[in-house]
């Protein structure tokens, strides 16, 4: 009888401190690690197009958390060939630090003449490095001729 009380205690502080665990993870103040800035139109960038040699590359909206910057822009093909864009890299510019871009993800990578697709570019740095300053975005299209273009980056 004495082992079985003792498992029955056992048990019961078991769920106990179940309990208290599913308690605590519900009610616990909600403090991240990575926090989310709020993602707005003040916290947003965009940019004129850019014509390159065979594209035009604009840059549509952007979000921001404390570790991650996103970019989205739109590519289309300006020649009358079908051409590739995966050759088309992305770096951050500011404070006399040079940021390469993470991942780059293209809806498309082949464009026939005239048409669009759109590219998400991710950036692993500060969001005060983007958000501060007078951060540039350079855009390179090409691998062995390549071509650069660079703009101030400016909130909406």
């Amino acid at each position: 009888m004495t082992k079985l009380s003792w498992r029955i205690k056992l048990l019961g502080i078991g769920a106990i401190v179940t309990l208290a665990i599913a308690v605590f993870l519900t009610l616990k103040p909600s403090s991240s690690i990575i926090s989310k800035l709020p993602v707005n139109k003040q916290n947003g960038f965009t940019s004129e197009v850019l014509q390159f040699d065979d594209v035009a590359i604009q840059l549509l909206d952007s979000s921001h958390t404390e570790k991650d910057q996103t970019f989205h822009f739109t590519i289309e093909n300006t020649r009358n060939t079908p051409l590739s864009v995966s050759s088309t890299s992305f770096k951050i510019h500011n404070q006399d630090k040079t940021y390469a871009s993470e991942t780059v993800d293209f809806d498309q990578e082949r464009l026939n003449p005239g048409m669009k697709t759109t590219v998400t570019v991710t950036f692993k740095m500060n969001s005060e490095a983007v958000l501060s300053g007078q951060p540039e975005m350079e855009i390179t299209r090409g691998l062995f001729f390549s071509n650069s273009q660079q703009f101030l980056l400016q909130q909406k």
